[in-house]
């Protein structure tokens, strides 16, 4: 088994049910289902995409407003930057709030 894979399907083990995988291109959805599938986790993506097998969402921002007061984890299948400034409105501050400390840039593990 490839490092990647393994350090990958430990992490998930560990972060619950309560569970939303976001993505926003094919790549990324194709990842999400191998996430969800293994943690069954609720699948969100753009309703551009056609994916009738997930929920779909018109707006990344309100999707991600409503992921954060409802889910106890959420998996973004994105770059950074996107996620970012999606949480930004719902946290105060990086010192005060609680976040989760799990963050895993999975090009990194390649």
């Amino acid at each position: 088994m490839h490092i990647a894979s393994f350090t990958i399907r430990i992490f998930l083990m560990t972060i619950g049910s309560d569970t939303a995988v976001i993505a926003v291109t094919e790549k990324g959805i194709s990842l999400a289902k191998l996430i969800s599938n293994e943690i069954n986790a609720d699948i969100y993506t753009p309703s551009k995409l056609g994916h009738a097998d997930t929920t779909t969402y018109d707006s990344i921002a309100e999707c991600f407003d409503i992921l954060f007061h409802s889910y106890k984890n959420i998996i973004a299948v994105m770059a950074q930057g996107i996620v970012t400034r999606m949480i930004a409105p719902h946290i105060e501050s990086k010192y005060t709030d609680q976040l989760s400390s799990h963050v895993m840039k999975l090009g990194d593990l390649q």
